[in-house]
């Protein structure tokens, strides 16, 4: 008697995917704690559809843990996702999801699409924006580009500086596909230091920087001046940081990450944190330094006590001054929100509760209970010491060859880039 095999049950067949991976978890888990606190779904989703644009293989995964761990907002964002996708069969595949939600019970009427003419006006260009990481010493790039016609585009490119104001300043004008694509191309090659960031952070950041200028009595470009009030015609005013429409204070202060935690972030090599400048650190540097390598032996207790108290005398200092909180504050928020666009969200949410602790905290004392700020003093430092480890051995390296003495163009030589 021939046996016939037995179809697998739609149950069983659910079984059989693949478990769903601790990153795509933890962004259900943040949506489901985001629309139950009521933010709304285009916020809730924004940075991770960021985050998805940069990993087809996540995309992919999250669609199907989005049926795999279904809730009633399951379809909304597959919705969202489907004006996301970036070809043919990726639309295809969240079509299918959105149906096997419908076997599970869960529906969801899409908008009835309006009735559209066949004759269309050419779509107007949009502008896009880059933004670089902000380095030890308050420094990135912006990057902008604002359309002015159907086929031309103002090209913005400047260095800006969180304690100086504008730094450098390039413009041109050129045609859109050209510039536009070249952004691209410039981004994907450069995405571990850049994001893309909505043109009206762009111009809050350039009108910072101008602002920050002229209050240093700084004499500015002519053309930057004249191309900062034309933007402004063409780019709407950011009424909120983009950091909190995605990050509720609130939360932040009643659900704090742990000190071990934030240490184990900062740790990682994944993670795109700047250090605290030397020259800033300098001081304690040197203290941290002497109580490192001394040639007194010290037992591991007291270097340990010793560093610690290296690190609270740092903080109060470095983050206490009130002249500085605003300053510090926005340098915080600066470094919070890129992370949380490269998809570090615990990263972002310490960095975040910091620059509030700073701005609200009566003495400098006060935070050293901060345990980032601790941990990126400690961070720091270290870093620094090997930097000057590495230095010393080049150094040491260097006298077994002769080098010819420089010459004064050697002295013009511009290393910003590397």
């Amino acid at each position: 008697m021939s046996s016939k095999k037995s179809k697998k049950s739609p149950a069983s067949r659910e079984h059989a995917r693949p478990s769903v991976s601790p990153e795509a978890s933890e962004f259900l888990e943040q949506l489901e704690r985001d629309l139950g606190a009521g933010v709304s779904l285009e916020t809730a989703t924004g940075t991770l559809r960021e985050r998805l644009a940069q990993s087809p293989a996540l995309y992919q995964e999250l669609v199907e843990a989005l049926v795999d761990r279904a809730r009633e907002w399951s379809a909304p964002v597959l919705n969202l996702l489907i004006q996301d996708a970036s070809g043919k069969e990726e639309r295809k595949h969240v079509k299918r999801a959105l149906y096997r939600l419908r076997q599970k019970g869960i529906v969801w009427e899409e908008p009835e699409a309006k009735e559209e003419s066949i004759w269309k006006p050419p779509p107007v260009p949009k502008p896009h924006g880059m933004l670089s990481l902000i380095d030890g010493e308050g420094e990135r790039m912006v990057i902008i580009d604002v359309p002015i016609g159907f086929s031309k585009s103002l090209f913005m490119d400047a260095v800006v500086n969180d304690r100086e104001g504008l730094i450098n300043y390039r413009n041109r004008i050129t045609y859109t596909k050209n510039i536009q694509y070249a952004m691209e191309e410039f981004f994907n090659s450069s995405k571990d230091v850049f994001i893309k960031i909505d043109p009206a952070y762009c111009r809050f950041i350039l009108e910072e920087a101008r602002d920050i200028s002229l209050r240093k009595g700084k004499e500015l470009p002519r053309d930057f001046i004249e191309d900062i009030d034309n933007m402004a015609r063409l780019i709407p005013k950011m009424e909120v940081h983009p950091l909190y429409q995605r990050v509720d204070k609130e939360q932040l202060r009643s659900n704090p990450l742990s000190k071990e935690e934030i240490i184990a972030l900062l740790e990682a090599d994944t993670t795109p944190i700047p250090t605290i400048d030397l020259s800033i650190l300098d001081p304690y540097f040197q203290e941290y330094m002497t109580a490192t390598e001394s040639r007194i032996i010290l037992s591991e207790f007291q270097q340990t006590t010793r560093k610690e108290e290296i690190y609270r005398r740092a903080v109060a200092d470095i983050f206490g001054r009130s002249e500085k909180k605003h300053g510090i504050r926005r340098r915080l928020e600066e470094i919070g929100y890129f992370t949380l666009v490269k998809g570090f969200e615990k990263e972002a949410r310490a960095f975040v509760a910091a620059a509030l602790e700073v701005e609200e905290g009566q003495t400098g004392e006060s935070l050293t209970t901060n345990s980032l700020l601790m941990a990126l003093v400690r961070h720091s430092l270290e870093v620094h010491r090997e930097m000057q480890h590495e230095k010393k051995e080049e150094e040491k390296n260097s006298l077994l060859i002769r080098r010819p003495r420089a010459t004064l163009i050697d002295k013009d030589i511009d290393f910003t880039d590397d």
